[in-house]
């Protein structure tokens, strides 16, 4: 004769979940199903921007020194592509490029005006000259104007005659 075994725990009989239990999984399945559905946002195609904020301040210390934007490019480590392209997608860098510009050119003329009034050895006129017409914009160019007056008519024969 087999004997039942002493202390054997009975299968327990699940409990009825409580009102509280049962909102709380709902809701967890709402949320689920809503994580779901929405796309996740885009990730960044490319490698991370090597921008920082401090850029701001420092395009504008290094060009009132009287360096370029690409000399500026090269003291960070970075093309002067990179650095338009951050001018493009930051507007508070956009604004310090352009405010560095204007310190450029102030540093240059008083490169300028210092060389007009003391005299300067060698090429530093010649390259003082070169600079500002080069950034100075329309400012320093060196320009001449020709104005015409009068008519000219010239017609297809008479060019033609001139040819043969």
């Amino acid at each position: 004769m087999i004997t039942p075994r002493k202390n054997v725990a009975k299968p327990k009989q699940p409990r009825a979940a409580s009102p509280k239990r049962i909102a709380d999984c709902e809701a967890a399945k709402r949320h689920i199903a809503k994580l779901q559905a929405e796309e996740p946002p885009p990730r960044p195609i490319g490698r991370p921007s090597k921008y920082e904020p401090r850029f701001c301040t420092m395009v504008k210390e290094e060009m009132a020194k009287g360096f370029s934007l690409t000399a500026f490019a090269g003291i960070i480590g970075v093309d002067r592509g990179t650095i338009d392209n951050w001018a493009k997608e930051n507007n508070d860098f956009f604004i310090a490029v352009n405010r560095a510009k204007a310190l450029r050119l102030l540093q240059w003329e008083k490169i300028g005006l210092k060389l007009a009034v003391q005299g300067g050895a060698g090429a530093s006129a010649t390259m003082t000259v070169f600079g500002l017409k080069n950034m100075g914009g329309d400012e320093w160019a060196d320009k001449q104007e020709h104005k015409h007056s009068g008519s000219l008519n010239i017609t297809h024969e008479d060019a033609l005659k001139e040819l043969e």
